[in-house]
């Protein structure tokens, strides 16, 4: 993980040659591109090491409640907890790609009122599934 968190700032570029001009200046007049590499390294590090427990723990809960190796009562609501997990993920997916189609008939200039109605029904339908029932 240490390889993916190290930097090089000294090596960065701007959009203009100026800026980066500018920039390294800064840079070299205040702290340094030394400690601005540390900075970002403490940064990086500690950001991935919070992701990657967290995806631990979700890969442990998860990894249980499908292998039905939980050791505690809610089993079943562990269970429930992943197919909801699952069909919202499949859901997004389905909502994501629905929101392109339409933007790139925006693009194309394709404007069938008919058409679009018909995407929009069919995102509705697909959340249809997640509508949970009040008790």
């Amino acid at each position: 993980a240490s390889d993916h968190c190290q930097v090089d700032t000294k090596k960065a570029e701007c959009g203009s040659p100026a800026d980066t001009d500018m920039i390294t200046k800064l840079v070299e007049a205040t702290h340094g591109f030394e400690k601005l590499n540390r900075e970002i390294f403490s940064f990086r590090k500690e950001t991935l090491t919070g992701m990657l427990n967290a995806a631990k723990s979700f890969s442990d809960w998860a990894t249980e409640a499908h292998d039905g190796s939980s050791s505690s009562s809610g089993h079943e609501s562990d269970k429930r907890a992943m197919q909801t997990l699952r069909d919202v993920a499949n859901t997004a997916g389905i909502w994501v790609a629905l929101h392109c189609l339409l933007s790139e008939c925006k693009i194309a200039g394709y404007s069938d009122a008919k058409y679009r109605r018909h995407i929009l029904c069919m995102a509705h339908n697909c959340a249809r599934p997640l509508m949970w029932e009040l008790a």
